[in-house]
């Protein structure tokens, strides 16, 4: 169960990565277009891979604040799901009770985002994590 509610937070995670940057063009690197404010709102996590696998929960939604905080809600559960988070052109880290983890955006428009990393915050679950989200609103 607490592997779950990791495997969650990080799902979430990805999701703000996928926020945090704003549709590119092609002559632009991801990072050039990548803001915090293209961050703050509520993402749902639509797909997650973990080394190939497919692990996407159900009704998971990342809430990204303006103030650099945010909140899991998972399936409706969002006890201990509290975080921080902070971007450095196309890094989005976050920190949570039980860790830290760092993902890297790779496709952002004003709706969806992909997010890569491969770590799992607070477990000992390394890997490759990508994740998708939509923007809801």
């Amino acid at each position: 169960m607490k592997k779950t509610a990791l495997l969650i937070f990080s799902f979430i995670t990805l999701g703000f990565l996928c926020a945090a940057s704003c549709e590119k063009e092609d002559d632009n690197t991801p990072d050039d277009n990548i803001n915090a404010e293209m961050i703050v709102g509520a993402w749902q996590v639509d797909m997650v891979t973990f080394n190939g696998e497919q692990v996407t929960p159900e009704n998971m939604l990342i809430i990204m604040n303006d103030d650099g905080s945010g909140m899991i809600n998972n399936n409706g559960v969002v006890e201990n799901n509290d975080f921080t988070w902070s971007l450095n052109g196309d890094k989005l880290t976050i920190n949570h009770h039980n860790g830290q983890a760092e993902y890297t955006i790779k496709d952002m428009t004003e709706n969806d985002c992909s997010l890569v990393g491969t770590t799992i915050p607070a477990t000992d679950m390394v890997g490759d994590v990508t994740m998708h989200l939509q923007r809801v609103r």
